[in-house]
């Protein structure tokens, strides 16, 4: 019984710190898109495929073992950050009943989860940019579901309703 205080100790210790070993589910190889993932943006989830199961949304996967994870429930969502195989849970919230969409927010300086116009959770945090983006555990057509918008500061600087000719 001696030999396993030291693993009980270690374990204690990361689940006191809010780290835990990878899910075996999050071990799954990602179903990615084709375009590339840059901050901020924002993933539109329909509310019907929620409804159908567990999601996990993969942003920011660098090939190396760093990406945000967005684990979707029926009635939670929690954001967390995986590093070399170690998952930190940031934030965890409930969902609101019946919501039509869920809204994935990737964040200058962290990330957030909307349902419908309310934002349920929201957390700081040092996150990954670039990479890929996909979903854990479904297939393509799961993917093209999901609507990724990269989003940004709005500036009022766009000449196009001028001819190149025009005074400024």
């Amino acid at each position: 019984m001696q030999r396993h205080a030291p693993t009980a100790v270690i374990l204690a210790a990361l689940l006191a710190s809010g780290l835990m070993l990878a899910p075996a589910a999050y071990a799954q190889t990602p179903t990615f898109s084709d375009d590339p993932c840059q901050a901020p943006f924002i993933i539109a989830v329909p509310g019907d495929l929620l409804r159908e199961g567990p999601l996990t949304v993969v942003a920011h996967d660098d090939g190396a073992g760093t990406r945000l994870l967005f684990a979707l429930e029926s009635e939670s969502a929690a954001i967390n950050i995986e590093r070399d195989g170690t998952v930190e849970e940031l934030g965890r919230a409930a969902l609101l009943p019946d919501a039509t969409e869920v809204i994935l927010k990737r964040l200058p300086g962290g990330a957030g989860v909307a349902c419908d116009d309310a934002t349920v959770l929201r957390v700081e945090a040092d996150l990954p940019d670039g990479g890929r983006w996909g979903v854990l555990g479904a297939g393509q057509e799961t993917l093209a579901e999901l609507l990724m918008q990269p989003t940004g500061e709005i500036l009022f600087e766009d000449d196009f309703m001028r001819l190149p000719d025009d005074p400024a």
